[in-house]
Formats: structure tokens, C-alpha cells, sequence
């Protein structure tokens, strides 16, 4: 990830320019962290040249008022912010609308904050020709939409020219989806704690009057209502901490769907009058400067504001090692981390801190002197006002069509405005529906590494021998990259159920755990290895260290898996964006890699696998002139087309998350999808049609 435009040199460079005017889009129902940091940041970058006007794209729910809190507070302050109605999931005629106002306006940049408004944000802005930047502040997946509504959303920050993350952790993801680093700036959420603080001990009386006894420890927790908050393990942890500390209350402020869930969790537990339900509250403060001890047990955050402003009051906290939440809390320094789910875990660390008030007091003045100096308004305004002028800048450069990305883009999908965020859907409902009248067709698997360690490129060693085991059950059989692509060039017939199984980066646990399993079942496989990162851990890109902490396979093991059977091709030397390099770069990183493989006999060095699967016909050109035959990719492309282009083969990434499933899906065909459903609605026994066993007696 790029973090240049926030470094104090780049900023002291561009201190001199003009002011700018920028439009702030933002689809919201709740006064979150999200809304307050606008507000937040407002003034400080009023004083940079920063002339903004907020649009509150508000979903109204009952019992939330008719006026946005965002826009009453913003007018309080003398901002300029508007309120504008959201009635359905997408509307053109909010794009126009939006479209419209930016013209009028006569503004340098649209801004937008969340999937929705970057959907509709980036087809105003190019219809109205104007730079786009979209702040990504993480995804809540308490409804299942939110999973498509990411897929969507993730196409189309593809096409942004610049992405802010508020946490190196949403970074990392981004990266990890396939979006350009270079195109991504980290930049935290901003807190102004002198103003959040004021008042607020004062009006803390008031509440421990009216709900607590005198002394009782008060630990609160706040947040939506809502199931990625974890609130069910908090009211659990209550429950332990009651039992040792029979004294002790515990707050809940928030509102959302989950309320009668916890309402009926603390009645199971017998907590009526130790745990209470807040509801939602709008000083925010003052409850928090009545509590003792802070706890955040969410199940994923980006960068969460309430843990900055509780920090901010001096309060110690807890929190859950999800997200961003470390970048903010250190552990045993300013507060405690926990792992998320485990209320027992949650308990430990309050109770360290109810019994030694010195200790919370220490990690309550070491956390508030962190937010003082690394989140305050000031400083990152500072660093929002130079990534808003670098995009604006980016009008005259980018051009309004282009958008590059880490990813090739799919130039076979749906043309014109619906194109990228439509093909998702329209290919899954076909892939479901239509494909079981199909004929079958290879398909490429690709894995990356086998551990138990949960990040977005492993895969559990267990599920992967599920996976294979359901391929060998399916009757399947295995190629090489090579020999496939050798039928490819050759125009051979290819076997109706034939899948070629690829790894790439070359982790040293697809040598532990995974050819064992191929070798079980005698199946082949592919390593597309990095020969620049031999036996270290990966370095490539800023976000994978903290993916997976495997390190690569040496030499001698991969001499040693190629013996076994295995298949070594080229993954370039450093694993670079070839993208954005110059042909001079990417003639050394493809010759480098293709020599150091002939060198010590693995593998032809004629294939190779694009890192992060990015791809240009430019590339293509490069490769064939460093004697490379073929390229693949990593794409979802569910089209049983055979591609012309040898260098832009498709593979398909098998997703963790669907378990044995997962394969099924990326294979591409709905008869396997139906077959995995029915295995997992009838018992397997019931369907298997073998002639019975006779015994000598019976056959006598």
C-alpha cells in the first residue's frame, strides 16, 4: 500500500495549492463512527482548503427521526451537509441527481463512504467527468447480503483512482482482493478528544446515580445491536465476572435487530438488573466517563471510533484482536486484547483490571496519550487533505474510463453502465441454472496455502483433503499445467472430467500437507513458485506477512517435491504488480525466474502464473519473448469458452469459506453444485447402488 501521500514531505509540497472543492456522499441510517469522523474532520480541513459539502443519503428506520442526526449536528457546527431521502437499494435517479449537483457545484472530487454510495458515486462521477475517491471503512457482515454487496463493491473499487483505507488491516484485504496497493493510502479514523471530553465527567454523575449502587464497577460496551458485534459473548462474560464480583453492572449502549436475542440471553442467565439495555443514546460521552472499563468484543472491525473515544476519556479498555482493533491497542501498554469469542477470555482481562485499579489506570493514561498524538484531528486531516488533492489532481491524468487495477479485467463481461457490478449475479444465477445443460470443460483450481492459520488465502490441510477426496469420488482425473497446456497448443481433445490443480507463491505446507494427499490419490499437481523469496517469508506486498506467517519452500525441498511429482513453473522472481512496471522490469523478472528454474531442473520455466492475477496483452508480448507459452490468471469466469490468448488462461481460486462446496462451485458446473446438495440432504449410504455381497454359504 502507498502510503507516500501521507508523509509530512508530501504534504509540506502542497500546502501552497488552491482550495478545492470536495462533495461527501454517504449512505447512512445510524450516527456511527463513520458520520462522526466526517464531522470530525470537517473544520481542521476547512483551514487546509478544503471546501466541503456533505450529503447524507439517509435510509430511515423507525425510531430514528426524521432529520439525520448527522445533519443536525453538521448544521450545529455550521457545515454545509444536506439530507437527502434513500427509498431503494439503487436509484438512477439519485446517480443524475448526484451527477447533476457535482456540475452545478462545480466540484473537484466526489468522496464516498460505503458500498452503496460507491456503486452510484463512480457512475455520477464519470458521467459527469469529475475524480472519485472512496473511503473504505470495512464491511458488516451481520446480513448475508453483505457478502454480495462486497463482491460488488470490490469491482468497483477497481476502477477508482484512489482508495482510502482507515486501518492497515481493510489495506491488506483490499490487496489481498485483488486492488492495486499503489492505489491505496492508509489513513485512520480522527478523533477530536479535547472536544468529545468536554463536560462529560460532569454529566457521568447523573448516570451512576441513577443506575448503579455508589462504588459498584461499572463495564460498558457500545455499539449496534447487531450479531459481528459479539455482544452475545459480552452478556457471557457478565455472567462470570458477576459470579466473582457480585457488585459489578454492566452497560449496553445501542439499538439494532439483535435486542430480543440479548434480552432473552440475560433473562436465561439471571442477569435482570446486572446487565442493562441502554437503548440508543446520544451522549456518548458522559456514559462513558460514568464506566470503569471499556469493552469492545466485536467479531471484525475496521478502525473503531468508540474504542478511540473511550481511550480518549483515559478509560482502559478490552477489546478483541480483530480488524484493526490492534493497530490501536497494544497489548498490556494501553489495553488488553482478547481473541474474539471467548467470554471467558473477556472476563480474565476485566477482572485483571477491577482488581488492580492502578493497572487500569496506567493503561488508561498510556491509551489516551496514543490517540492524543497519533489520532488527532489535525494530523489526520493533514494527511485526508493531500490523498483529496492527489485525486483531484488525477482529472487531467487518469482519464475518465481508465481505472487501473491489479486484476485484468474481464473484457467478455456485460458492456455499458451495468456492466462490472451486474456480472456477478447474472453469472451466478446462470452458473446454477443453465450450466447442467452444458457440456463439461478443464477447469484450473487454485490454492495458495495450507494452514490452519484462517487468512483469506488458506485453506485448512482437513478441508483440502476433503476437497481432493470429493474430486477422486467425482471421478475426476489431474493434469499438469504443462501437459495441458501442451494440448491447448496442440488443439488435443481434452478429457470430459479433467482438472488441473495449481498452488501458488510455493508455501513450504503445500509440500507437508498437500502432496501427500495428491500423492494418496494419485493425482498431480502445479507450483507456480516466487524464486526471488526461496525459503523466506514472503515479502512481495506489505499486506501478505499478515495472511499467512508460512514461510516458502527451499530449494531442496521443491528438487525433493518435483522427484514426488510435483510440477515447478514460474511465478516471477519477486512478485511484483507487472502492471505497473516497465517492460524493462518485467523482461528481468520474467528471464530471472524461467533461468533459476532451468538452473536447478525444475519445471520447463514456460508457464507462468500473473501475480495477483493481473494481466495486459502488453505482458503477453513480453513473455512469449522470454519463451514463455502460456499465462494464467485468477479470475471468476464461469464461461466454458476456450480463450485465444494462451497467456490469459483462467484459474479459478477455490474459496475456503464453501468447504468442500467450494470446489464444486469453481469447477463451473451446476450438476456438481446439485450432486454436493443432495449429499448433504440425503445420508451418502442410501444412494450407493452395489450389487450385494454374497458369502460362500449363500453362493453354495
Amino acid at each position: 500500500m502507498n502510503r507516500a501521500a501521507c508523509s509530512p514531505s508530501h504534504r509540506a509540497a502542497h500546502t501552497s495549492h488552491a482550495p478545492i472543492r470536495v462533495l461527501h456522499f454517504r449512505s447512512t441510517f445510524t450516527f456511527a463512527g463513520p458520520e462522526r469522523g466526517l464531522l470530525t474532520l470537517a473544520v481542521p480541513l476547512q483551514a487546509l482548503g478544503i471546501d466541503a459539502r456533505i450529503i447524507a443519503y439517509y435510509r430511515r428506520r423507525w425510531p430514528e427521526p426524521a432529520i439525520h442526526r448527522l445533519v443536525e449536528q453538521g448544521r450545529r457546527d455550521q457545515l454545509d451537509v444536506d439530507q437527502w431521502d434513500d427509498h431503494s437499494r439503487f436509484s438512477w435517479r439519485t446517480v443524475r441527481r448526484v451527477a447533476d449537483e457535482l456540475r452545478r457545484g462545480q466540484y473537484d472530487l466526489l468522496v464516498t463512504h460505503d458500498h452503496k454510495t460507491n456503486l452510484m458515486g463512480y457512475l455520477a462521477a464519470r458521467r459527469s467527468k469529475i475524480p472519485c475517491l472512496a473511503v473504505v471503512h470495512g464491511y458488516d457482515f451481520s446480513l448475508l447480503r453483505i457478502h454480495l454487496y462486497r463482491l460488488i463493491d470490490l469491482v468497483v473499487l477497481r476502477r477508482f483512482p484512489r482508495i482510502v483505507a482507515v486501518s492497515d488491516s481493510i489495506g491488506r484485504e483490499l490487496v489481498a482482493a485483488g486492488l492495486s496497493p499503489d492505489r491505496i493510502c492508509v489513513i485512520p479514523t480522527a478523533i477530536d478528544g479535547a472536544r468529545f471530553a468536554e463536560g462529560a465527567s460532569d454529566r457521568a454523575s447523573e448516570w451512576r446515580r441513577r443506575l448503579v449502587e455508589p462504588r459498584a464497577p461499572v463495564i460498558l460496551t457500545v455499539g449496534r445491536l447487531y450479531r459481528q458485534k459479539g455482544l452475545e459473548y459480552f452478556v457471557q462474560s457478565a455472567a462470570q465476572i458477576h459470579h466473582l464480583v457480585p457488585q459489578a453492572r454492566f452497560w449496553v449502549a445501542g439499538e439494532g435487530i439483535q435486542r430480543g436475542q440479548l434480552e432473552a440471553q440475560i433473562q436465561g442467565l439471571g442477569l435482570e438488573g446486572v446487565v442493562t439495555l441502554l437503548g440508543q443514546q446520544c451522549d456518548i460521552a458522559a456514559i462513558m466517563a460514568a464506566s470503569d472499563v471499556f469493552v469492545m468484543p466485536s467479531l471484525g472491525e475496521g478502525l473503531s471510533n468508540v474504542l478511540l473515544e473511550a481511550m480518549a476519556l483515559g478509560k482502559p479498555v478490552v477489546a478483541t484482536r480483530v480488524g484493526g482493533t490492534p493497530e490501536i491497542v497494544r497489548d498490556g501498554e494501553t489495553g488488553w486484547l482478547v481473541p474474539p469469542r471467548q467470554p471467558a477470555a473477556l472476563a480474565t482481562a476485566v477482572l485483571k483490571i477491577l482488581k488492580d485499579p492502578d493497572l487500569g489506570a496506567r493503561l488508561g493514561a498510556q491509551g489516551r496519550d496514543r490517540v492524543a498524538s497519533r489520532y488527532n484531528a489535525t494530523h489526520v486531516a493533514a494527511e485526508m487533505a493531500e490523498a483529496f488533492r492527489q485525486a483531484a489532481a488525477s482529472r487531467g491524468s487518469e482519464g475518465d474510463d481508465r481505472a487501473p487495477d491489479a486484476v485484468a479485467p474481464d473484457r467478455r463481461a456485460v458492456n455499458g453502465r451495468l456492466g462490472q457490478w451486474v456480472r456477478l449475479g447474472l453469472r451466478a444465477v446462470l452458473h446454477l441454472l443453465c450450466l447442467p445443460l452444458r457440456p463439461s470443460a478443464p477447469r484450473v483450481l487454485l490454492w495458495h496455502s495450507l494452514d490452519r492459520s484462517g487468512g483469506p488465502i488458506s485453506l485448512r490441510p482437513a478441508l483440502f483433503a476433503k476437497q481432493i477426496a470429493w474430486l477422486v469420488r467425482k471421478g475426476y482425473e489431474t493434469w499438469p499445467a504443462g501437459r495441458y497446456v501442451d494440448a491447448l497448443i496442440k488443439k488435443e481433445s481434452l478429457p470430459d472430467r479433467l482438472v488441473v490443480l495449481t498452488f501458488d507463491d510455493g508455501y513450504a505446507n503445500v509440500l507437508e500437507q498437500g502432496l501427500p494427499v495428491l500423492r494418496g490419490h494419485g493425482f498431480s499437481g502445479t507450483v507456480f513458485l516466487v524464486t526471488g523469496g526461496i525459503g523466506q517469508m514472503p515479502r512481495w506486498a506489505t499486506y501478505t506477512t499478515h495472511v499467512t506467517n508460512e514461510r516458502l519452500l527451499t530449494w531442496s525441498e521443491a528438487q525433493s517435491a518435483a522427484r514426488d511429482g510435483l510440477e515447478f513453473e514460474s511465478h516471477t522472481h519477486s512478485h511484483p504488480f507487472l502492471k505497473e512496471q516497465p517492460d524493462e522490469r518485467v523482461r528481468e523478472e520474467l528471464a530471472r525466474s524461467r533461468l533459476e528454474l532451468e538452473k536447478r531442473g525444475l519445471g520447463r520455466g514456460r508457464v507462468i502464473a500473473w501475480p495477483y492475477g493481473a494481466y495486459e496483452t502488453r505482458l503477453g508480448t513480453l513473455a512469449l519473448q522470454e519463451r514463455y507459452t502460456a499465462g494464467f490468471l485468477d479470475d471468476f469466469d464461469w464461461s466454458l469458452r476456450r480463450n485465444p490468448d494462451l497467456f490469459r488462461l483462467n484459474r479459478v481460486p477455490v474459496n475456503p469459506e464453501l468447504g468442500v462446496f467450494g470446489v464444486a462451485f469453481s469447477l463451473g458446473k451446476g450438476v456438481e453444485v446439485w450432486g454436493w446438495l443432495r449429499d448433504r440432504i440425503r445420508p451418502v449410504a442410501s444412494r450407493r447402488k452395489q450389487s450385494p455381497r454374497v458369502s460362500p454359504a449363500g453362493a453354495r
